[in-house]
């Protein structure tokens, strides 16, 4: 039963073709990092409740945190 699901999901992979861009343009966390300053390369903080602002969340924002 597993095994007839699983290669249903193999196809689904092939569907993101476009290039994620980060939509975080003029606007920073409660730090004043966005993106690419810095959850580009600290992915473990995008889920951090502590600096979302009204205008910035990182998870929606950034491709590297699932949005973008």
């Amino acid at each position: 039963m597993f095994l007839q699901n699983a290669g249903k999901n193999t196809g689904h992979m092939n569907l993101q073709t476009q290039e994620c861009r980060n939509m975080d343009a003029g606007v920073s966390d409660i730090t004043g990092d966005n993106c690419k300053s810095w959850y580009d390369n600290y992915p473990g903080s995008c889920t951090e409740p502590l600096y979302k602002t009204d205008d910035f969340d990182a998870a929606d924002l950034c491709c590297v945190c699932g949005g973008g």
